[in-house]
């Protein structure tokens, strides 16, 4: 069973689903990316595609999940590795903060946090969606409370971890929208930096 999993995952075909589908996602979003669109797209036939996913919702879903490991966890993750006192801590989140507005003004903020994107059009609609997004959401909240308790528990860190990391979630979150709106590297550059200067508050070395 494990076996047959690996294999799948790696099929070229359902990579290729995937991959087409994530970017209709993008640029269409949940309402206006249609099966009839992606079958085109990836030259395959709506038989060809049932036969990895039964419905858009699945594929959304799919890719909404690899979107969130490899755009998310696994990049804050990657800047936390070796951080164990309250200076490190600090940086790393300013180097992962950069990091994050770096990709964003790559592609002139056009496409912004896809997690973001589809809790505004879809909390409302969808509520497999929405339930699989707030997973997403609690996690990363979580992810980020296992690096911050430890300055808390230190006295380093002037609030409460979790509602630090709740904060910075919706702190970033909301630039992000904003970004895409106004396309304004100055602007987004200042709003960026403001969030900077709250880690930088937040965290005693």
């Amino acid at each position: 069973m494990a076996g047959s999993q690996a294999n799948q995952k790696q099929n070229p075909t359902k990579k290729k689903i995937l991959q087409h589908a994530k970017t209709l996602l993008w640029q269409r979003g949940y309402e206006g990316m249609s099966l009839n669109d992606l079958v085109a797209k990836a030259k395959i036939s709506k038989g060809g595609l049932f036969h990895y996913f039964p419905n858009k919702k699945a594929i959304t879903t799919t890719v909404l999940e690899r979107y969130f490991i490899k755009h998310i966890t696994t990049v804050l993750e990657n800047h936390m590795q070796g951080a164990e006192n309250a200076m490190q801590v600090k940086v790393a989140l300013l180097n992962w903060l950069e990091e994050t507005y770096k990709n964003y003004a790559e592609k002139d903020f056009k496409e912004g946090c896809m997690l973001g994107n589809f809790a505004l059009e879809t909390a409302d609609t969808e509520e497999d969606l929405r339930e699989l997004m707030k997973a997403m959401f609690i996690a990363w909240e979580n992810q980020l409370v296992s690096y911050l308790r430890p300055l808390a528990q230190d006295g380093k860190l002037l609030m409460d971890a979790r509602q630090f990391a709740r904060l910075l979630i919706a702190m970033l979150e909301g630039i992000t929208m904003t970004c895409k709106v106004h396309r304004d590297n100055i602007r987004a550059s200042r709003d960026f930096q403001a969030v900077a200067e709250f880690i930088e508050r937040m965290i005693r070395d």
